[in-house]
């Protein structure tokens, strides 16, 4: 029942005048020792007549919601009600008296699954049902006034969030009007709206509305009370509410796995008898017959370009909104949220960070961010090295114009993925050219923990691995899987249980790949370990070779910064050492440190020197070029000890 306009609100109250004079009519009988005579019904469309077609209320029950609503719409009824009962102390309606005074009694009529208690039209306070005082409930006073129906009661678990209908597509409002069409041929139904977009959800229930014309009842199921007596007692209010409205109810459900989450679901639709409408981000398996499951797909890559467009409102918005939609796969909320946050005077760069704060993945168990100021510069490689990893970069940019504004989506898989193979020795850079990249796209890096993702548990392994590559997806991060010989390794013949679940392990991998849309590298220093399957799904295999002579020296050159003073460093001669960059760095730093912790000033070689024993100790390696041994044996070794 919706609210009235300012002549109706004057008609409806204006019967009830007229209703409560009957009523008033049948206690000045009942006090004067006279029988009530039952007046004929008048034909009209008052609230009053439409809580009584809603509930199906006898004659007789009309009367008495109009003898309990009579104290708060008339005083002077308290006096009445005195008289006719004849008693001075009783000037409060009961059931006593209804039954005495109106025409066609029923004792039926207010028993606990009658119409007016089972909804709560009226209850009765005080030890006796027959001498009880009986209330009208408030809510249901203000709609026989025309007001609007409202129960304070639901407060706790309703909302009045409904989402801007004018953002869906063709797609998404045919199945608003799947939604109403059923109904015009079952107004019972209880639809399930499959949508993992809240704010899409929220869109195509306000379409429905609007079709329906009427204002729904929203309720989020996290609200709703755990205990099955509760959770039925407030279903009982929204539905009388529902009723009321003459519209239909919407269960807005979280995501999870939850167990209880489910039994909850399962007796709100069981028990809900009025229309029911249930938003859940993931299909829930309901056990009950005709519930009707409708998919809303997330929003396309260019239904987020456009409402990117629309959200940031400035020049340039369209070119920024394809830009991000290309990398970033987010809900319409989150896309409303950040373009609300950014300053007018935003840059593009400015929203691209502001999107990637916002989207990143809760991935704190299974893989750690990594921060890095690495820059390309810092990358000592060979001149087809640095062209391979400028693909890379080119790749990920222009994927968006390749793939789906030159057609490259409909012509292969669809997949505008990228996954990548970095292989060479340990130290030679693939970590460092990781970081490198994710700096260039201005995308987060993430090391994923590969003890974290292995389970000895049947399919937890797989579990782990879907949430880490959809998170991928949807955040727009790099994956990084550091020594992936151990997780994307080949399968094997099968010899027990355990072997049949490593493969399925690595078949599900391989599958994951095929679909993966994200960006992802895997580093090794064992290539010959993979499975041949992988090998075809990786975009680039980069190979980082062992430093030449000529190499080594430059990554000498830039290992020191440019704040680290050094003095007489020999870099031709360093170069003669047959490591990589990583154990370069370390000799570096270590060499750095006793510098400090002597006070020279400054790094000279004799610090470099005593940085190369204890590396190749710990390699447990032997200089094997004439002149770094001659170097070495020069410079003495003497160990640097200062007080704190």
């Amino acid at each position: 029942m919706i609210a009235r306009s300012g002549s109706d609100l004057a008609a409806d109250r204006a019967h009830m005048v007229r209703a409560l004079d009957r009523v008033r009519g049948y206690l000045e009988a009942h006090a004067n020792g006279s029988a009530a005579t039952a007046q004929p019904d008048l034909a009209d469309d008052s609230a009053l007549a439409r809580l009584r077609g809603v509930f199906g209320l006898s004659r007789f029950e009309r009367d008495v919601l109009l003898l309990a609503a009579a104290p708060e719409l008339d005083g002077t009824f308290a006096t009445l009600f005195a008289q006719a009962s004849g008693d001075a102390a009783r000037a409060y309606p009961t059931l006593s008296l209804a039954l005495a005074a109106l025409p066609e009694p029923a004792w039926s009529a207010v028993t606990p699954d009658a119409p007016l208690r089972h909804w709560r039209l009226v209850q009765i306070d005080g030890p006796s049902v027959v001498t009880g005082v009986l209330r009208a409930d408030e809510a249901i006073v203000n709609t026989l006034l025309g007001f609007a129906h409202h129960d304070s009661r639901l407060e706790p678990y309703s909302s009045d969030l409904l989402g801007d209908s004018s953002i869906l597509s063709a797609e998404q409002n045919a199945v608003a009007s799947a939604v109403v069409s059923l109904w015009s041929r079952n107004d019972r139904a209880h639809v399930q709206l499959v949508c993992p977009d809240r704010l899409l959800a929220r869109a195509v229930t306000r379409r429905v509305a609007e079709s329906t014309g009427v204002a729904p009842l929203v309720l989020r199921h996290a609200s709703m009370p755990l205990d099955p007596g509760d959770l039925l007692a407030v279903l009982r209010a929204c539905e009388r509410d529902v009723l009321i409205r003459g519209g239909f109810a919407v269960l807005e459900c979280d995501d999870g796995d939850d167990p209880h989450r489910r039994r909850t679901i399962e007796l709100i639709v069981e028990r809900f008898g009025p229309a029911l409408l249930v938003l859940a981000p993931s299909r829930v398996h309901l056990s009950q017959e005709g519930v009707v499951t409708l998919d809303v797909t997330r929003p396309t890559r260019d239904e987020q370009s456009a409402y990117w467009e629309a959200s940031l409102g400035a020049d340039g918005a369209d070119a920024a909104g394809r830009r991000l939609a290309a990398q970033f796969d987010l809900d319409l909320a989150t896309i409303g949220t950040v373009a609300a946050s950014v300053a007018p005077d935003a840059t593009a760069d400015d929203v691209w960070d502001a999107v990637r704060a916002q989207a990143r993945p809760q991935l704190d168990a299974l893989a750690e961010r990594i921060e890095s100021p690495a820059r390309r510069s810092d990358l000592v490689l060979a001149p087809d090295r640095r062209r391979l990893l400028r693909q890379i970069v080119h790749h990920v940019r222009y994927r968006d114009l390749v793939y789906h504004r030159w057609g490259f989506a409909d012509s292969v898989s669809g997949e505008s993925g990228l996954t990548v193979l970095f292989s060479g020795a340990s130290g030679t850079g693939k970590s460092l050219a990781a970081r490198v990249l994710a700096n260039e796209l201005r995308l987060d890096l993430y090391r994923v923990d590969l003890s974290a993702v292995f389970s000895k548990y049947i399919g937890e392994t797989e579990k782990n691995l879907r949430q880490i590559f959809d998170a991928a997806e949807s955040g727009g991060v790099v994956l990084l899987f550091d020594e992936a010989d151990a997780l994307f390794g080949k399968r094997s013949e099968v010899s027990d249980s355990h072997d049949r679940h490593a493969n399925v392990e690595v078949s599900y991998l391989l599958q994951r790949l095929e679909r993966f849309n994200g960006v992802a590298i895997l580093t090794t220093n064992m290539r010959e370990a993979f499975d041949a399957a992988f090998m075809r799904r990786f975009r680039f295999v980069v190979e980082f070779p062992f430093p030449d002579a000529v190499l080594r020296q430059r990554i000498w050159r830039r290992t020191f910064p440019a704040a680290t003073p050094t003095d007489g460093l020999d870099f031709a001669l360093l170069a003669k050492l047959a490591i990589p960059g990583g154990n370069i760095r370390n000799i570096a730093l270590n060499a750095t440190v006793r510098a400090a912790a002597r006070a020279a000033g400054a790094v000279g070689m004799e610090d470099v020197a005593a940085a190369v024993r204890v590396e190749y100790a710990k390699l447990d390696r032997s200089m094997h070029d004439p002149d770094l041994t001659r170097w070495l044996e020069a410079v003495p070794q003497r160990d640097v000890v200062r007080a704190s």
